[in-house]
């Protein structure tokens, strides 16, 4: 990873305030020197100024300042989308669709480099995170909470798994749940997913699937969704999982759907959403490098994955509150992985918005 500015560094590198700071937000980025080609750098997403001390041999030091005016409380990796945003609107917020980033990319133990993990994050365009709940355990709310608000970020979802159709594990997760619950309700996290539902037998697959609604009805009482996260399995013999989960599933229940592993299961993204239609409170982003078994994950965009039925759905659901979450199991540099598909979703956020 990068190494960071000094204090010293920083305050050398920052931009001199302008006087007409209208001009200078509104100056394309074409007008400004930017680092890639020019200084041997090969970070993706630099663009800071070259000035001295900004690039040590070919790599990139690359933190992004934060502007001080008025107008601007975002990091230059997203200055285009946001300027656009409130020139048109007047705020973000006229977007209901908010960009969330699945911390897995980083393993274990993870909850030792939040700091760093959210201040990238926020960097790239991400306004949300969603980190299992193994995880995010690790922390106390109230540490949790300065975190967040140190980085401008909050957690919008949290992820559990388990095999509810045996009885005594079952049991166990009822139990973890009351403490799940009281740690999200804390934070202020509003969706709780969950994943599994791999069972062979009929007959234990309906019982997990009744348990899930008793969860779903349990997490409802506490002022947050239960959503189920589907993997390729649920759609494989038939879809024999997916169907019987849809028949048998609760009001209560609603669906963080999984695009990649979906389309790795051959399924008809845009026919599975208008299945959804608003059961659907989350959209996880993934793209397999190919359609060989397993997690070979790849940067969104990257790979064999085609989101673009995904993004003609979300055309007419501008009313929607919708979470639009990158997740990327496996990378070979868990910060470049953040870096690359926040600005995937940022940039066909821009193409959503100028179409609508």
């Amino acid at each position: 990873m990068s190494r960071r500015h000094s204090g010293r560094e920083r305050s050398a590198v920052r931009p001199p305030r302008p006087r007409n700071t209208a001009r200078r937000h509104g100056r394309s980025s074409a007008s400004r020197s930017r680092c890639a080609g020019r200084s041997g750098c090969n970070s993706r997403g630099c663009d800071w100024p070259e000035r001295s001390g900004n690039h040590r041999n070919g790599a990139c030091s690359y933190r992004p300042y934060r502007c001080s005016y008025p107008v601007w409380r975002r990091t230059t990796t997203r200055r285009k989308l946001d300027f656009t945003s409130f020139r048109r609107s007047g705020s973000r917020e006229a977007t209901m669709f908010r960009t969330s980033l699945q911390t897995i990319t980083w393993g274990d133990p993870q909850h030792e480099r939040f700091h760093e993990i959210f201040a990238l994050a926020q960097s790239s365009g991400f306004e949300g995170l969603e980190i299992g709940f193994r995880r995010l355990g690790q922390v106390e709310p109230e540490v949790m909470m300065a975190l967040l608000a140190r980085h401008g970020m909050r957690v919008n979802a949290s992820h559990i798994g388990g095999n509810l159709g045996d009885p005594g594990q079952a049991a166990n997760e009822r139990v973890a749940l009351d403490a799940t619950l009281a740690h999200l309700a804390m934070l202020k996290v509003p969706y709780l997913l969950y994943s599994g539902l791999n069972e062979s037998d009929d007959s234990v697959l309906d019982a997990a699937i009744d348990q899930l609604n008793v969860f779903a009805e349990r997490c409802a009482q506490d002022g947050i969704a239960l959503l189920y996260h589907n993997h390729n399995w649920e759609f494989e013999d038939g879809g024999r999982i997916w169907n019987r989960l849809r028949r048998a599933k609760s009001d209560a229940l609603g669906h963080a759907l999984d695009l990649g592993w979906a389309g790795k299961a051959g399924k008809d993204m845009g026919q599975l959403l208008d299945e959804l239609d608003r059961e659907v409170k989350i959209l996880h982003f993934k793209d397999f490098v190919s359609e060989e078994p397993g997690e070979n994950t790849c940067h969104l965009g990257e790979g064999i994955i085609d989101f673009s039925p995904a993004w003609r759905w979300l055309q007419g659901k501008a009313d929607r509150d919708i979470w639009l979450t990158a997740e990327q199991d496996h990378a070979t540099s868990a910060d470049d992985a953040c870096v690359a598909n926040g600005a995937y979703l940022v940039e066909n956020l821009e193409r959503l918005e100028k179409a609508s």
